[in-house]
């Protein structure tokens, strides 16, 4: 089956060619006769494994009706899927159309994760409660383009992320998603073998702007980088303050007195925040004390010290924009620290889409007006954190703001 003639039949222009050619003749050499997660009780049951809206049953059993019964279709649908979860020849789907009735067969072939995650999930024996939590992101990601469209289906530009479940890496527990990972492009944790009290440094090497956030690459000035050295005795460095932001200044550390107790090469719980409101404190640490016993039961063999984000929820210009929200009340119970950012993190995430003419894009809620008030002064930035998981038991004291006092 000539894929550029196939594109030509369904109205998709050549130019997508190249995107969706890789593992072509693989895929149409393995088309089923009858593809299970285009049947109407597999799509039923698997939107129900997702807690997806019953309402967007006839839309989505009409579409995958019109896929089984045009061979054109059917061969691009098995393809996706295919590379998807299984072939991956395919990085991402972001150069993917995103044209009818794509967005619909992308919601159905995200659906058909429910089956592959529920086996897999079985084998590792998981508990049923966090199957079903894990498959809820499939709602999250329809819930994104029903706001961007008013229609269901899935943003493409999304669809490769649900490879992470489908693989036993990536579980929702609580309002969260965490999997483990090991620690790169950090610097180091100390901790005062006395008094507990922390000192983050720095990695070396980074370029840092006037406010110590990681300088915009071409688009800001370095006012100075960052050193650290270690020796047998000793390590120096410039430290992190937990507000988000590196010192131009050098500190020095007595290793008889301080302990590293978090560096790079160390597994962490990588948490992921999905979209959906109710992040409140009480949500937050539930779902991070969830996280340790589950990875601690299911992966005692790979013990993280702790948990960890990189985001733009974490951007600390939203503490003076936003003070009394959850998002800020979680900032103030974990250790921020700067990340590289490329000036308009979290737009993707918060409208959908980018906006060249930032007088088109919505004002709907706080959140959508404090980074379009921020946008007209200074470029947005991503941000990380870390919690230790020894330091759980403190969330609600801001003990990484207070300890050093």
């Amino acid at each position: 089956m000539d894929l550029k003639k196939l594109l030509g039949e369904i109205g998709i222009e050549n130019s997508f060619y190249e995107h969706i050619a890789p593992g072509w003749d693989a895929s149409v050499a393995t088309v089923p006769e009858k593809i299970g997660f285009l049947e109407k009780e597999e799509i039923r049951e698997n939107m129900r494994w997702c807690d997806l809206n019953s309402q967007y049953f006839n839309e989505l059993e009409r579409i995958a009706a019109d896929i089984r019964t045009n061979l054109h279709l059917k061969a691009i649908c098995w393809h996706c899927f295919r590379q998807l979860y299984f072939q991956r020849d395919i990085p991402h789907f972001s150069s993917w159309p995103q044209v009818h009735p794509f967005p619909s067969m992308y919601l159905l072939i995200a659906l058909a994760m429910v089956p592959l995650v529920r086996r897999k999930h079985v084998e590792m024996r998981i508990e049923e409660e966090i199957t079903r939590s894990t498959c809820h992101q499939v709602k999250c990601f329809c819930e994104n383009h029903i706001n961007l469209t008013k229609a269901p289906g899935i943003i493409v530009q999304q669809l490769y992320w649900l490879r992470h479940y489908v693989d036993g890496k990536l579980f929702r527990l609580g309002r969260m998603e965490y999997r483990l990972e090991t620690l790169k492009n950090f610097g180091k944790v100390f901790q005062n073998k006395k008094s507990g009290q922390l000192t983050v440094f720095s990695p070396p090497g980074v370029d840092y702007n006037k406010n110590g956030l990681v300088a915009l690459k071409d688009q800001e000035a370095v006012m100075w980088q960052s050193i650290y050295r270690e020796t047998e005795h000793k390590a120096v460095g410039n430290p992190v303050s937990p507000y988000g932001y590196a010192l131009n200044k050098e500190v020095e550390l007595s290793l008889e007195d301080w302990e590293c107790v978090l560096k790079e090469g160390d597994l962490f719980l990588d948490m992921h925040i999905p979209s959906g409101g109710g992040m409140t404190p009480e949500a937050c640490i539930d779902s991070m004390r969830k996280a340790v016993v589950f990875f601690d039961r299911h992966f005692p063999d790979q013990t993280s010290r702790a948990i960890m984000c990189r985001s733009w929820i974490f951007n600390n210009q939203f503490e003076t924009r936003l003070p009394d929200s959850n998002l800020t009340k979680l900032m103030r119970e974990v250790y921020l620290f700067p990340v590289t950012s490329n000036g308009r993190d979290g737009m993707f995430f918060v409208f959908g889409k980018e906006f060249d003419d930032l007088s088109q894009a919505p004002r709907d809620t706080r959140l959508q007006r404090a980074m379009l008030d921020i946008l007209e002064k200074e470029p947005l930035r991503n941000g990380g954190m870390f919690i230790l998981k020894q330091d759980l038991p403190r969330f609600g004291s801001q003990y990484y703001r207070t300890s050093g006092e």
